[in-house]
């Protein structure tokens, strides 16, 4: 049960990462168009194969995932050619936003008949917003060490192997591309590639969670690996900052040197435990 949790949970932050581009026009219709329908088809097959599943019915990630078939129905039958591309960005959150709460709150509801079965994770992350909200469920979970906020030796050792300056130095290239074509006047002029966008808001997505529920870091740290190894990708550079080869090797072999100085203690460290 708690793979299944993992999973929606995972694949939800990942639609909503797609459908965050495709809401600021960053991303073609064609291209979410096709997602969708693709992630459709998968969701109908799994809820067949787990014979109407209830709570995979009425999960995050299925709930998301209705709200932007709605939302790509919507812009398929009315046109945005003719609209201002803010206006456009304001009107796909609206339909969005009240084709998610119409699906949360009134479908699943009435249809269901049955209590949220994911309203203990809604309630955990209530508290750590408001700090006066308080149920059973919430101090039973936030009790333990797991659920509590990232502790700051995580991120101490995350900068003394190097993987949060480095990760954070792609993050930024990242951002500053995105916030250039955000504001770009013309949607048809060039723009970067949409992978680098979308892995912003995914990691930035993932670091939240992590932050929030220590227990989640999971998520970021794998995802901040990822990025480092696009540190020697030459399209995320100017030209005047891109490496020749022979520079490329350089680097690589002294980001691996400079992580493998703590990583190596940090091994040794964890082969020391002893299960008892």
């Amino acid at each position: 049960m708690s793979v299944y949790l993992v999973a929606q949970f995972t694949l939800a932050t990942q639609l909503l990462s797609l459908g965050a581009l495709y809401i600021l026009d960053l991303l073609r219709f064609s291209q979410f168009f096709f997602i969708v329908n693709t992630q459709m088809i998968s969701l109908i097959l799994t809820a067949l194969l787990m014979f109407g599943n209830r709570m995979l019915l009425t999960s995050l990630f299925s709930i998301t995932l209705f709200s932007f078939s709605l939302l790509c129905l919507f812009d398929r039958i009315c046109s945005s050619s003719r609209f201002n591309r803010w206006i456009i960005m304001i009107r796909r959150l609206f339909v969005f936003s009240i084709s998610f709460l119409v699906i949360k709150f009134l479908i699943i509801k009435y249809l269901f008949s049955s209590p949220d079965d994911d309203a203990h994770i809604w309630d955990i992350l209530k508290s750590k917003i408001f700090r006066s909200f308080q149920t059973f469920d919430t101090q039973l979970y936030t009790c333990a060490k797991e659920f509590d906020f990232l502790e700051w030796e995580t991120v101490v050792k995350l900068c003394q192997t190097g993987l949060l300056p480095l990760a954070g130095i792609i993050l930024l290239r990242f951002l500053f591309d995105f916030l250039v074509d955000l504001f770009k006047r013309n949607s048809d002029t060039e723009r970067k590639p949409i992978w680098q966008s979308y892995h912003l808001i995914q990691t930035t997505g993932y670091i939240l969670m992590g932050v929030m529920i220590m227990r989640l870091k999971l998520f970021p740290v794998p995802q901040l690996c990822l990025l480092i190894s696009l540190f020697m990708n030459e399209q995320i550079w100017p030209k005047k900052f891109q490496f020749s080869e022979k520079q490329k090797w350089i680097v690589f072999v002294l980001i691996i040197l400079g992580m493998s100085i703590q990583g190596r203690l940090n091994i040794k460290q964890q082969l020391q435990l002893r299960g008892n």
